[in-house]
């Protein structure tokens, strides 16, 4: 519908219409307007129109698994988009911004194409230019991201996918099949700081390598902003967390050097944690001995869920957790695991040495669905107990030099060198018993960066 200066009549009524579209993390706060003439009869008369205002949100378009912003016809063609389905009620379009191989691009919400189909040795880089200076985060969301597998030693030879430029620690490198997962990128505010995607081939590869990646912009102050440290975050109630690769092949073996934080936020009125084992073949498999192994015996490739046990609130807590069947406790007879240990996180460790004692070629990974636990319930699938109050958080880790009052944990399982875990860390001390009564002093770091990032562990 075409903008005209007809606002010339004796009567303007004005409306305002917010039109719903999809919910995604990075949150615009741009909308498009567009005036609606009411009937005929009304326009005649009073010269009555309503202004439709309508967010710039994402919106499903009609290419399967692509979302795109939701314009004006006119605004999306002016912006060099392209328009695939309608949105606001038929008012704006779904307009999609794309680039490809050797662009560099500086608008919120593009998508990084590959040229599809691609089978030969092939080289392709994006650079992502911010779009202000109050740029903290880059989303990635891998909508599609088809390459060739790893070796049979988890190691990504044939085909990479890397990112390159994050101010803080540089993600992994992927391989295989990642379509619907996603990373956080960190990126430093101001301005001349720009991020590189790239993909490497290598080799002839049967199956089509292809890739659509939408790049997400995030300003400091947006509520959508992950924590620091957090490769991934996910903020409902349920969901499910994977290792990178995991659908690549049912087999395994799973991607060698990885290391960082799966992030789940702790919405309002829940205290606790359960995880269970997706309905998925070799949905836990992550090297070293048969069955559910815990602990110690896990010093290769493992993940850390910090004070694990079949209720959360019974039983010996666990926090390394490797072997071929996911357990809440040592003994293998327990499908759930449930911790009330906070903030909510799932840390990964797959080195780069893999052996065949570890059974690499078997190895799937893991995939993990997640049940946030209600305060007062002590697991989901049990009846309600004696109300459970939030207990300490149960953060365990080696003796930090720099922190005199540091906890010394036997296992050394956590690293000081993840902000995610220190500002975990920095709330603890906050709740220390010595502490309790006491007012938190506002000024001081560990409480501001825990106010900083408190709405993000508690929605």
């Amino acid at each position: 519908m075409s903008v005209r200066p007809l606002l010339t009549f004796g009567l303007l009524v004005f409306s305002t219409v917010l039109v719903a579209a999809s919910p995604s993390p990075p949150q615009s706060s741009e909308s498009s307007t567009v005036p609606e003439s009411t009937s005929a009869r009304d326009a005649r008369l009073f010269g009555v129109f309503q202004l439709v205002r309508f967010p710039n949100e994402p919106c499903s378009t009609t290419e399967l698994g692509t979302n795109g912003t939701c314009y004006l016809a006119d605004e999306c063609t002016r912006n060099g988009g392209r328009a695939m389905g309608t949105c606001a009620r038929g008012y704006g379009v779904c307009c999609v911004f794309s680039a490809g191989c050797g662009e560099v691009i500086s608008r919120n919400s593009t998508i990084f194409r590959g040229p599809g189909n691609q089978t030969a040795p092939f080289n392709c880089r994006l650079t992502v230019g911010k779009v202000n200076e109050n740029i903290c985060q880059l989303r990635l969301a891998f909508e599609q991201l088809s390459l060739a597998g790893p070796d049979v030693d988890g190691v990504c030879r044939q085909d990479q996918f890397s990112v390159t430029g994050a101010s803080s620690a540089q993600p992994p490198v992927l391989c295989g099949v990642n379509s619907g997962s996603h990373m956080y990128v960190d990126v430093a505010p101001g301005s001349g700081s720009q991020v590189t995607l790239q993909v490497t081939t290598s080799g002839t590869q049967t199956a089509n390598r292809d890739w659509r990646v939408r790049v997400d912009q995030i300003e400091c102050s947006s509520p959508s902003l992950a924590p620091a440290g957090c490769l991934q975050y996910y903020t409902n109630v349920t969901g499910m967390v994977q290792s990178f690769g995991f659908d690549t092949n049912t087999n395994g073996p799973h991607l060698a050097n990885q290391r960082y934080a799966i992030c789940v936020r702790t919405n309002a009125g829940f205290c606790g944690i359960q995880y269970d084992a997706c309905p998925a073949i070799n949905n836990f498999t992550v090297s070293e001995s048969l069955g559910a192994v815990k602990g110690a015996a896990c010093n290769t490739d493992y993940i850390t869920i910090v004070g694990v046990t079949p209720d959360g609130t019974t039983g010996t807590p666990v926090d390394r957790h490797c072997g071929t069947q996911w357990s809440g406790d040592a003994a293998g007879t327990s499908s759930s695991g449930v911790t009330f240990s906070e903030p909510f996180i799932v840390y990964v460790n797959f080195d780069a040495t893999e052996t065949t004692v570890e059974q690499e070629g078997s190895n799937r990974g893991f995939c993990l669905s997640y049940t946030q636990v209600p305060c007062g319930v002590s697991s989901p699938l049990v009846a309600i107990a004696p109300l459970v109050t939030r207990p300490e958080p149960v953060i365990q880790r080696p003796h930090n030099p720099y922190r005199p009052e540091g906890i010394v944990a036997s296992s050394g399982i956590l690293s000081v060198s993840n902000p995610a875990e220190q500002d975990a860390y920095d709330y603890y001390n906050q709740r220390r018993p010595g502490n309790r009564g006491r007012a938190e002093d506002p000024e001081k770091p560990a409480a501001r960066g825990w106010q900083k990032r408190k709405n993000f562990y508690y929605g």
